[in-house]
Parts: structure tokens; sequence; C-alpha cells
């Protein structure tokens, strides 16, 4: 984790795109219990002689993510999870993968998680919403246990940390969907176009 970059290649895990990320995590003051979404993904770099015109003594390879010749992780899954943790006992309640590949599961693999950015936010009555995922859905989970309460294709990328609150006594969580890479390529289409915010709530 703490190998500085030399001329030959370092990997580095947790990579330079987490463990946690900037998404941050979301706490819930009654269990005090901490939630986190973070990675579990490889990344590598080096260094090598810069010229003598350069001004500097190094060159710099860039921040490489390790995958495979179809695109996935070299290490062994989940490679993006959600940990919840418990701060008044020191100790990892649950741990979930968050985010699926669905060419995966559809050939008997369990859910793998994704590369995750974004965060996650708890709310009182017991509810995780995260999306992030390169599959670009939004997802409800159980607090205490981690069960997948409920999903939806969003169509973009949702890189940002939920956000909820309440207009006459009627609660809604908003994510913002944007445009990614990963928008083109998921695998179901969102009914939500790049620059949409969308809020949900329970139906009344």
């Amino acid at each position: 984790m703490f190998t500085p970059p030399g001329k030959q290649e370092t990997i580095v895990l947790p990579g330079y795109h987490g463990g946690a990320l900037w998404g941050g995590a979301s706490f819930d003051p009654d269990t005090e219990w901490l939630y986190v979404n973070h990675n579990e993904i490889p990344w590598s770099t080096s260094l090598s002689d810069a010229s003598k015109e350069a001004g500097y003594r190094y060159s710099f390879s860039g921040y490489k993510r390790n995958v495979d010749q179809d695109g996935y992780p070299v290490i062994r899954p989940p490679w993006g999870r959600i940990s919840a943790i418990d701060l008044r006992n020191c100790k990892i309640v649950w741990q979930i993968a968050h985010g699926e590949y669905e060419e995966l599961t559809a050939r008997g693999i369990p859910r793998t998680g994704t590369y995750t950015r974004g965060g996650n936010i708890a709310t009182k009555g017991g509810l995780l919403f995260s999306a992030g995922t390169l599959d670009n859905k939004f997802r409800a989970y159980e607090s205490n246990t981690g069960n997948t309460l409920w999903e939806t294709s969003l169509g973009g990328g949702a890189f940002a940390t939920p956000s909820t609150y309440m207009v006459n006594g009627k609660q809604f969580v908003v994510v913002p969907v944007s445009n990614s890479q990963a928008a083109t390529e998921a695998s179901q289409a969102g009914p939500y176009k790049p620059g949409d915010f969308v809020a949900f709530s329970l139906p009344t």
C-alpha cells in the first residue's frame, strides 16, 4: 500500500481511486454505524528518467487500472463494495458487492460489484441509498443487513452522493444522472438522460 513508485512498475492496492473515494460515508447516530463505499481494484504506475531539458528528474507513466483482456479487474471479486462498520464495537457488521456486470451474472458468477464513484446516504427509516456503479443503477439497501430492497436503471452514471429532503411531509431522495462512457455501454438503458436530476419517493 505504501510502496513509493519507482522505475519498476508498482502495483497499488487499494488503488488510486480507493478503497474509499471522494463520495465519503454516511453515519447513523442511533446505531453508531458508518456506511462506506469502496473499491477493491489494483492500479499501477512507474517512473522513468526525464530528459535533461525537462527541468525535473523523473517522468510519470500515469495511473493504470489493471484489467484483463475483457476489461475486468485482474483480481478476485468483489471489485466494488459497501461496508457497514459498527463504530461502537469496532467491527465490520456486513459487506456487500455494490454493482453488477449482468453478463457475468448470466454466466452464474455471483454479483461482483463494479468500480464505484460517489457515496451513499443512510436514512432514519432504515434505508441506505447509493448509485455510482458502472451498471448505472440506483439502489436502496436495508441498512441493518445490506439486503437489496429496490433498484432502478438510470440510463447514465450517477457519480455523486444522493441527497434527501422532505416536502409537505413527503420524503424524497434525489440523484443526478451524468453522461459517461459507462452510460453508453450499459446493458440496460434507463428512462432518464444525462443532465437530469431524478427524485424518487414512495407512492402516496
